[in-house]
This record gives structure tokens, sequence and C-alpha cells, in this order.
């Protein structure tokens, strides 16, 4: 479950909590109590930047909330030997929750291939959980920056406009690019299932290769 506004329409917080595990992406846990019937109640896994900037990163996870939201990992997904120091930071930080940094193989094969400076921690996300033997994958609230952030997620720069503005300005993402990746990581995907905002997306995607 991602920060885009469509993570509200796609199911209710009863249907949400029947999975075995609730995957959210960097700021996402901190909007649960703003939609209550909407984005569940569990974060068992976080995957998370560990990057404490509001405006290009996504601030330190709320360690409270998580414990709450009943959190088990939360995972780095990077491999930025210049960056790494915001994952010690918060290992240290935050010793009543779970930080994991993520084999630097996952990360290494995806940047091979990436028409980019450095993926998403969404899309790694993704990335991994695609590499899973997972019996269904549902996602939602991930829309590769073509919609708006939910409210209360990054107020500043909510619409499509505004976050590729960002993102064009620090030059590390591609979302066109980490959208065609996803494309071939779906094809005959059949345990695979995506909110309708995602799927159309998905389909004028394909149309255009």
């Amino acid at each position: 479950i991602g920060p885009a506004e469509t993570a509200l329409s796609y199911m209710k917080s009863k249907d949400i909590d029947k999975f075995d595990f609730v995957v959210r992406v960097n700021k996402s846990h901190l909007n649960l109590k703003q939609y209550t019937d909407r984005l569940g109640t569990r974060t068992d896994i976080l995957f998370h930047c560990c990057y404490p900037d509001p405006i290009v990163g996504c601030e330190y996870p709320n360690e409270d909330a998580l414990i709450e939201q009943k959190n088990k990992y939360v995972i780095y997904p990077y491999d930025l030997p210049h960056a790494e120091i915001n994952f010690w930071r918060c290992l240290l930080k935050f010793r009543r929750i779970n930080f994991f940094k993520l084999d630097k193989k996952y990360f290494n094969d995806i940047v091979k291939i990436y028409k980019g400076k450095h993926p998403t921690t969404g899309f790694q996300a993704l990335s991994y959980l695609l590499h899973q033997d997972l019996k269904e994958l549902h996602i939602t609230g991930l829309t590769f920056l073509k919609t708006p952030y939910i409210d209360g997620y990054r107020d500043t720069h909510k619409t499509p406009e505004k976050i590729n503005e960002v993102v064009k300005k620090s030059g590390n993402h591609n979302p066109d690019a980490e959208l065609e990746l996803f494309c071939q990581l779906i094809e005959n995907r059949k345990n695979v299932f995506m909110d309708a905002t995602l799927n159309q997306i998905v389909d004028e995607a394909k149309d255009k290769c």
C-alpha cells in the first residue's frame, strides 16, 4: 500500500487486515489514523528510505505508530555508501522496532537495468515482493507519480505536477522507467491484483510499447 490517494478506493480496512502481511512505503504508516476505514490497521513491513528530509526524503519513521500497527520489520532497500549513515542512525535511534538492510543484490540488480540514478523506495518494494513466492500480491496506492498523494502525506507537493517537479529537480528518480520495468515484472503473472487506476496506467503503458 503506497501513498497515492488511489489507496482509499481499493478496499476497506477490514479486508486489508485479513491479509497475511501488509506492506507500506515510507510515510504511508502515518496516514492510518486519518483513514481508519480505508487503509487498515497494520503495517507488518515498512520499506523506508531512512532519509530525514520532508521534501526529497520521508522523515524518520514514527516508532510509536509502528508499534501500535504491529510492525515486524522496517526495511532499508538501498545500497548507497554515501547515504547508508541514515540507516545506521535509524538503527540506533529507534530501539523498539526492527530495522534491516535488504541484501544489496536486489538494489544492484535494478540499477543494472534502470534508466535513472536511483530507483524509488516504492519501486524497490514492488520489485522485492514480485521476486517472492507469494500466493497473491495486491497493489494499491502506487501509481508511478501519475496521481496525487493522499492528504497528509506530502501536502507541499501533492499533485503529479508538483511531485514530478521535485523529482526532476533532485535528479534521482525516473518514474517512467520504473513503470516500464514494472510492466515487465508483472507480465503473465496471474497472482498480481491491482487497483483500477494502476491497471489503467499499466494498460496505457503497454499500448505505448
